[in-house]
């Protein structure tokens, strides 16, 4: 299984991925990879530590519309549906196109394949669906997380995506 990791920031949770999933291969790709931190590393420096002993793992700076190779299983933590959270985070407006980036994951997927979303509370949840399924997707599963891990401001909601006509809907609220 190719599993290719979108707007993976530093990758900090490939391993996670690698024993949870254990991918064939595994690809965390961020379009800004080389954001320097206040210590003067950047996230490339970082992700690098990170995937050192993990086996066929990789680390691309490199923006999803793209991105050439396919994936089996697509993941996508937290993206910037809205405007105004990506330039929070200082991201150019330039590369701010949510419609392009989930197409773009709409055409990475192997046939069968599946995107793993996770967002952050319901209305960026409701958002970013609007963006998959505008790409072509069809939700499979739908999670809401009622207890994180970590501390959150809004509950997760975690979905799965995969090509309409691939998938049957499914709601479950934990």
């Amino acid at each position: 299984r190719e599993l290719l990791g979108v707007g993976s920031k530093n990758f900090s949770y490939a391993a996670v991925l690698q024993a949870a999933l254990r991918p064939k291969t595994l690809t965390g790709l961020e379009l800004e990879g080389y954001r320097i931190y206040p210590n003067l590393h950047s996230r490339h420096d970082y992700a690098m530590a990170y995937i050192r002993d993990l086996p066929n793992t990789r680390f691309v700076v490199g923006d999803v519309r793209e991105h050439p190779a396919p994936a089996e299983l697509i993941t996508c933590f937290y993206p910037f549906v809205f405007a105004d959270t990506h330039v929070a985070w200082f991201l150019p407006l330039r590369v701010f196109d949510p419609p392009g980036q989930f197409a773009a994951m709409a055409r990475l997927l192997e046939p069968g394949g599946q995107l793993l979303l996770c967002n952050q509370g319901e209305e960026e949840a409701e958002a970013a669906a609007g963006f998959a399924e505008q790409a072509g997707l069809y939700c499979r599963h739908r999670l809401q997380v009622s207890q994180p891990l970590t501390r959150r401001r809004l509950p997760p909601v975690l979905t799965i995506w995969q090509h309409a006509g691939q998938a049957t809907s499914v709601e479950t609220s934990i």
